[in-house]
């Protein structure tokens, strides 16, 4: 055990802040050395005269920002050069003292209620001092007054060309004239399904997926029938057969880091994908709101299908949900169609919003948040890996969340059930599946980034390991 202790005295802000701050300067000079096991929260908090939660919370913004782990057996230690995120958030670029809004004399430090294991975002306690930034630069009359009247609904020049350098880094190629700025992915989708479809028209989804598209659509007075799907995505030949029997107006799809199952689909697919979708006339609803986790994934499907290609995805996941910045790219025939289903719902996005998401871009800060969540998410799944063990689970290394089948006798909701009366909420695959589906009422989602407290996340994980290996409880006697 190391014998390293901090001197957190004279230092402005919280208490888990100062140890936070004092942990990375340790690191910093060498006073922590790579590999080297720090004290036990336990044996910190008594050594300091502070609560264990405040060591829990400083260790916590340590781990998401790439300084140091904690693993099962191993305790939490220091991370080598090499195993953290090169960003510049190491060297402490979202460390600005905070004092306002922090939690209330008296309020416990330790969340309650259940473990948020059922929730897809990422929470980061630097997430807010990276807003705070971009909103100080913000703090200029003059410059407000550029975005303080009613703007059109495709939004400014400067807001798109930001919005196309964002896209670009996923592989999208289309220019700013083809790109509208969207309250989130979901009003994305929104906006395609009010745009391009009419009641009775009927919508493609996957045999499983977010079950969100599915509702908006049903409310929109469409019909939803299902594609096939396997462990890689979409069958190009399910689509060809639902196209033929179906006659379908869009196909809503979900291609990299899929929504539950986590697969990426293949570029042979997208592209067979593409040219079905070309052949039959259907649209193709790309959701790309988990692009941002894949180091190299394909290229969008909408690139094969320049159209007949929407491409939806948001600033929620990789950046922060408090946002609501979203980027649609469609085929230049159909972006006044699009903006008009725009002005129905919203009038315009916010451009108090969007103006922040194009700083935030443009500054390189988006990239250092994604970088910093995918870093955070990676130490999370190897977590999740040891404690499950050998647990049937998919997850992708930089994910944030895993889909695990459960053993016989285990059905979603019986688990989902367990687990709740145990403090964890999951959710159950019947959830995403559209029609039966056999495979999907034995698993469950796991979302591991919603407690920004990684302890939460190990104490959830071993509540599920648990019940893997115990199985349900017995039924009550019927009598």
């Amino acid at each position: 055990m190391t014998i390293w202790t901090p001197d957190i005295t004279g230092r402005d802000g919280p208490k888990y802040r100062a140890l936070a701050d004092a942990i990375a300067e340790a690191i910093e000079t060498g006073d922590l050395a790579e590999g080297e096991r720090l004290p036990t929260h336990r044996d910190l908090a008594w050594k300091l005269g502070i609560t264990v939660g405040t060591v829990t919370r400083a260790y916590a913004l340590g781990q998401n920002e790439g300084l140091i782990a904690g693993e099962v057996g191993r305790g939490t230690y220091v991370l080598a050069k090499r195993d953290r995120p090169a960003t510049p958030g190491n060297k402490g670029i979202f460390r600005a003292p905070i004092t306002a809004f922090e939690r209330p004399a008296g309020e416990p430090e330790k969340p309650s209620g259940p473990i948020v294991m059922n929730q897809n975002f990422t929470a980061a306690p630097w997430v807010n001092e990276m807003l705070a930034d971009a909103i100080q630069g913000l703090a200029d009359p003059r410059r407000l007054g550029g975005i303080d009247g009613y703007l059109p609904s495709n939004s400014l020049l400067r807001h798109r060309l930001a919005a196309r350098d964002w896209l670009r880094r996923f592989g999208l190629e289309r220019d700013e004239n083809s790109i509208l700025i969207v309250s989130g992915c979901q009003h994305g989708l929104s906006v395609a399904f009010l745009g391009l479809a009419k009641p009775g028209d009927t919508v493609l989804v996957e045999s499983l997926t977010w079950p969100g598209a599915r509702q908006m659509a049903e409310m929109r007075g469409l019909k939803v029938a299902t594609v096939a799907v396997d462990d890689q995505g979409i069958r190009p030949d399910a689509f060809e057969a639902a196209c033929r029997e179906f006659s379908p107006r869009l196909l809503y799809t979900v291609p990299t880091l899929h929504n539950p199952t986590t697969s990426i689909l293949p570029e042979d697919r997208r592209r067979a994908i593409a040219e079905v979708a070309i052949r039959h006339g259907v649209y193709i609803l790309e959701d790309d709101v988990f692009g941002y986790v894949a180091d190299s994934a394909p290229p969008p499907i909408s690139n094969f299908a320049q159209d007949m290609g929407i491409y939806v995805t948001s600033l929620s996941k990789p950046v922060a949900p408090i946002l609501r910045t979203g980027f649609m790219s469609a085929p230049a025939g159909l972006v006044p169609r699009l903006a008009s289903a725009i002005r129905a719902t919203a009038l315009m996005t916010s451009s108090l919003n969007t103006e922040i998401a194009a700083d935030l871009i443009q500054s390189g800060a988006a990239v250092e948040s994604l970088n910093r969540h995918r870093a955070s998410a990676a130490l999370r799944q190897k977590m999740a890996s040891t404690i499950l063990g050998e647990a049937s689970t998919v997850a992708h290394p930089n994910g944030t969340h895993i889909w695990l089948s459960l053993p016989p006798l285990w059905t979603g909701a019986t688990f989902e059930a367990e687990a709740l009366a145990r403090g964890v909420a999951v959710t159950p695959g019947n959830i995403f599946a559209v029609g039966e589906n056999t495979a999907a009422n034995g698993a469950i989602r796991l979302c591991i980034g919603a407690e920004s407290d990684p302890e939460r996340i190990r104490e959830g994980l071993e509540v599920i390991a648990a019940l893997l290996s115990s199985g349900p409880s017995a039924a009550e006697p019927i009598v």
